[in-house]
């Protein structure tokens, strides 16, 4: 029979110490809990890179899902919100231009920065509109639009926005069956789009139009 030494002994047993004292202070917590630790930890928590304010006295959003041709006419719709700013974010390139946006040569997406007045609305309720125009089970591309750069993705422009937007996320996904997989991402640059693409809705309202109609769009936007 194999008889341990003293010292053998003393390590096992601080050991087993050592073992019971970390199920003490971290017990196992059920799964749907770990589950929503998990989700909240999904989109990383990086600071934003500062945001030049096309318009002051007014919060910002900056989000993407399908054209921004659709964006913009979607909030522009709402009376809280000032202005709606088109233009291409999240890519590493400068001076991000169309022929290479939509090339998928960028890595950025269609995205809009949209101004609003937080005393009137808040941005959850903001995001809430965002939640019900999009696919938010498609992280790829938006209905008819295909292509990298028409991805869904949140950016959040301060601390409190992410948080925000990942409690509107958590919220909407405990009444869907679908996963939501549109990601939140820090703010980091932001391309104004060329002259022609701002306002389109409005400045060729024929070519929007037909675009729209076949555009498989929810039928409330």
């Amino acid at each position: 029979m194999k008889y341990f030494s003293r010292q053998q002994l003393v390590a096992w047993l601080f050991v087993v110490l050592c073992a019971a004292l970390l199920l003490f202070v971290y017990p196992q917590q059920p799964k749907h809990e770990w589950a929503d630790h998990l989700s909240l930890l999904s989109d990383a928590e990086t600071l934003p890179q500062p945001i030049n304010k096309l318009f002051t006295g007014y919060d910002v959003a900056v989000v993407a899902w399908w054209c921004f041709w659709c964006t913009e006419q979607v909030f522009e719709q709402v009376e809280w919100v000032h202005e709606v700013i088109v233009g291409y974010a999240g890519g590493m390139q400068e001076n991000a231009q169309y022929d290479l946006v939509s090339q998928g040569k960028t890595n950025h997406v269609e995205a809009a920065q949209i101004y609003f007045d937080s005393s009137v609305v808040s941005y959850k309720e903001l995001l809430d509109r965002y939640w019900k125009t999009i696919d938010y089970s498609d992280d790829q591309w938006q209905f008819v639009d295909r292509g990298n750069h028409y991805r869904p993705i949140i950016f959040y422009t301060t601390m409190v926005q992410r948080r925000d937007a990942i409690a509107s996320k958590q919220a909407l996904q405990g009444t869907v069956d679908n996963t939501i997989r549109v990601p939140i991402q820090p703010f980091t640059t932001f391309f104004v789009a060329e002259e022609y693409h701002q306002d389109f809705y409005q400045k060729s309202p024929d070519v929007y139009g037909n675009y729209k109609k076949h555009s498989w769009r929810p039928s409330q936007n």
